[in-house]
């Protein structure tokens, strides 16, 4: 006889509580009879039932946001409100993530840690402290029981979407769906901050190589980080689109994003990696007159195939001609 699979407790629980909260906000585009497919409506519907669930219905909404060329301008601007901070972590559980990646206790491995966030965010948050060492460092720490929770939550935004598909329009919801694999691809990478230190530490050599020395990534510290908690050194500088800032730094911006261009160009076509997540706020002007890159958690992947198609490109527009038969042939087998 077949034994039947039953879902955990706490995902149960999870799915009366997202249904709760779905059926609260969306509602009343069923009551007052409005079965018209208004996309603008369902997103407004949607925005505030991801601020009311948090952890990964937030994350999504950052896709969302991020997204406008997939799901337009309007429905983009919608989800921006899901970019602002998320709550802080409680003072015990934040030590003792921190105290178990050091593997001693917090003494021994920090002089002091500020308990004030500089970043939180909807799956980690961080924090600045002093190593026994002297070094300032931002401590990256993921949120307790996330990993679980966005297991649940991807497989409950799934079934969400194909129920949109009722009051929407269609094509919209379909292209919701393919977001929502990409973006479950991504988080579960981004979940595992060893991938990210890992990152950091293969694309800074990668820079260091190819003779970019202006463009900065922090300096990691293996000892002190796991899978849950990423210790990195802390840059000191500003936002690369707070102009008055970096007036007042006394920087010449236009060299550095004259460089970064083209060091994402190189990584992209000799490496193969770049920065997948590179808007303003993860790129920072630093007082001692680099670029610094920061929030490594998504790094973009090219294989081969793509990584010969730029360069063929990039060969045409320069003029080679022949390049652009084989620039027609990819987009053919595509």
């Amino acid at each position: 006889m077949a034994k039947h699979k039953f879902l955990p407790i706490r995902t149960i629980a999870r799915v009366v509580t997202v249904t709760a909260v779905c059926a609260w906000y969306f509602a009343p585009l069923v009551i007052i009879g409005n079965r018209k497919r208004n996309t603008v409506k369902i997103a407004n519907a949607a925005n505030r039932t991801f601020h009311v669930l948090g952890s990964t219905f937030l994350k999504f909404g950052q896709l969302i946001a991020s997204s406008p060329g997939l799901v337009g301008v309007e429905v983009a601007d919608i989800f921006r409100s899901c970019l602002d901070t998320g709550p802080r972590l409680k003072e015990k559980s934040l030590l003792y993530a921190i105290e178990r990646a050091a593997g001693c206790p917090i003494g021994e491995a920090y002089k002091d840690i500020d308990m004030t966030p500089i970043g939180s965010a909807s799956i980690a948050v961080v924090h600045s402290a002093t190593t026994v060492a002297g070094d300032r460092v931002a401590i990256k720490v993921r949120r307790p029981g996330i990993k679980r929770r966005v297991a649940d939550d991807i497989l409950i935004l799934k079934g969400l979407m194909r129920i949109a598909m009722l009051f929407g329009k269609s094509s919209d919801v379909v292209e919701l769906l393919d977001l929502i694999d990409d973006f479950e691809r991504n988080i579960r990478d981004e979940l595992d901050l060893r991938l990210e230190r890992e990152a950091m530490e293969r694309i800074g050599g990668q820079l260091a190589t190819h003779g970019f020395r202006q463009i900065a990534v922090p300096k990691t510290f293996p000892i002190l980080s796991d899978d849950t908690v990423l210790v990195m050194e802390m840059f000191d500088g500003v936002a690369i689109d707070n102009l008055p800032a970096i007036k007042a730094l006394g920087v010449g911006a236009r060299p550095l994003v004259d460089d970064i261009i083209r060091a994402w160009l190189v990584t992209s076509i000799v490496d193969g990696e770049f920065h997948g997540d590179c808007h303003a706020g993860n790129v920072l002007i630093l007082r001692d007159g680099r670029l610094g890159l920061i929030d490594w958690g998504i790094v973009g992947k090219l294989d081969e195939s793509t990584k010969t198609f730029l360069i063929r490109l990039l060969e045409g527009s320069v003029g080679e001609e022949s390049a652009w038969r084989e620039v027609a042939d990819f987009f053919y087998t595509q």
